[in-house]
């Protein structure tokens, strides 16, 4: 779980890939351009190459909590980017649906889901 949340704070999409399963499906929230379901671990980076094309400094993530049973992750994440002029940094509850060690399922809750849909209008 901690090796999941380095990678993904590094951006190090390869190794964060290796946390989930082949057919996993990620849920963005939001009525925005990156807005949707991404299914099957190959599409996983299309979503940070898809945040990349509408921002000046990269989607940054850092992990403040995480808990853990066997089906579920939960974590709880600051990101910030910058697009333009404007600085996005806000709050994130990430839920994750696991089975057998991978994540199979993922819904990020954002905080503040106007500014998000602002970011990547």
């Amino acid at each position: 779980m901690r090796n999941m949340a380095e990678a993904l704070e590094k951006g190090d999409l390869k190794r964060f890939s290796e946390f989930q399963a082949d057919d996993v499906t990620y849920h963005m929230p939001g009525k925005n351009q990156i807005s949707g379901d991404y299914h099957g671990v190959e599409a996983i980076p299309g979503i940070w190459e898809r945040q990349g094309q509408f921002l000046v400094s990269m989607y940054r993530v850092k992990t403040y909590d995480m808990a853990a049973t066997h089906q579920h992750i939960i974590m709880l994440a600051e990101v910030t980017a910058q697009r333009e002029d404007v600085t996005y940094h806000d709050r994130t509850a990430n839920v994750y649906r696991v089975a057998a060690g991978k994540i199979v399922e993922a819904w990020p809750f954002i905080f503040d889901l106007y500014a998000f849909d602002t970011i990547y209008a």
